[in-house]
């Protein structure tokens, strides 16, 4: 049986990727940047910071534009409350009865992972929240969920990964984890589900 349930954030927690999409087109586009919608694809679970990298090769304009970002998200507020997946809170719940611990290891910022998680009042189920932040590539990078396991002191086999993203799916297979792949049927996940909840299912794993 499994010991701890490490969750990804954005397209599991909340449904927030389209909502972030349709946010830097918007921004780009003010900027006379394209951002194609396979472009955009390829950044489903990624962080602005490689997005960044990939867009804008000039240091001196990225940092400006990384600036200016952060301005132009503060008065883009979304609503996580309004894109929560209602499926969290029983499931939490019922991990939490088991005696199961549970993470958050997500690409997006600490302060983010706090807010949305503190608005939906979930924050309190979490022993630890990591951040894509904090390592110099985050997700496919496996760093993040090796950080986790190791911070957690239990090992890969004693923890199963929920994700939506492939670049989040590498991640955690690269790292020598299960996952569960909720709404996306990549080969390379150990099982695609449905439906959050259904990680109940898989804790004996």
């Amino acid at each position: 049986m499994k010991k701890a349930v490490i969750f990804d954030m954005d397209g599991v927690i909340v449904f927030s990727e389209s909502h972030y999409r349709q946010r830097r087109k918007l921004f780009f586009a003010q900027h006379d940047i394209l951002l194609t919608d396979e472009f955009q694809k390829k950044l489903v679970g990624s962080n602005s910071r490689d997005m960044f990298e990939l867009l804008i090769e000039d240091v001196e304009k990225r940092k400006w534009l990384i600036e200016q970002y952060a301005e132009f998200r503060a008065n883009y507020p979304i609503d996580y409350r309004e894109i929560f997946n209602a499926e969290m809170v029983p499931t939490l719940e019922a991990l939490a009865n088991q005696g199961i611990r549970m993470a958050v290891a997500s690409s997006s910022s600490l302060e983010n992972i706090q807010m949305i998680l503190t608005e939906n009042q979930i924050l309190s189920y979490f022993e630890l929240l990591v951040s894509g932040d904090k390592f110099q590539r985050s997700k496919p990078n496996p760093e993040i969920y090796q950080y986790t396991v190791k911070k957690l002191d239990l090992t890969p086999d004693d923890c199963l990964v929920v994700e939506d993203s492939s670049i989040g799916i590498s991640a955690a297979v690269n790292a020598d984890l299960e996952v569960l792949a909720l709404n996306n049927d990549d080969p390379a996940a150990t099982v695609p589900i449905q439906s959050v909840s259904e990680v109940l299912k898989y804790i004996e794993l």
